[in-house]
């Protein structure tokens, strides 16, 4: 018999969303001079029925054995550059770094 901790824990899990926004990993190599990326305006994991709407769901209410959950994945890309720029130099101060790598999403150069 499910206890009400039980209960919760089931409708907190069911129910959890996770939202991500601009990300953007970079992973460089000095030596080949090459640079591999990922960019990543939004993604988002939400809970939706069984006829793909989001909302609320309670399990424990409708003794569904299942949980629906949609992953939304919005300007989404790759990238692989050959002979490129190294933006990690030890000349390059964090934050000039960081505003080289915004520039990159936001003109899409490079």
């Amino acid at each position: 018999k499910e206890t009400y901790w039980d209960r919760l824990y089931i409708k907190i899990v069911d129910n959890m969303q996770v939202k991500v926004k601009n990300v953007h990993v970079r992973l460089e190599d000095r030596i080949e001079r090459f640079s591999l990326g990922l960019l990543l305006e939004d993604a988002r994991i939400v809970t939706i029925d069984e006829e793909g709407k989001e909302g609320f769901i309670d399990r424990t209410q409708t003794q569904s054995p299942f949980m629906y959950k949609r992953l939304k994945l919005e300007k989404l890309s790759i990238y692989l550059n050959t002979e490129d720029d190294i933006l990690s130099s030890s000349s390059l101060k964090n934050k000039e770094i960081l505003d080289q790598m915004n520039s990159l999403i936001t003109d899409g150069s490079k």
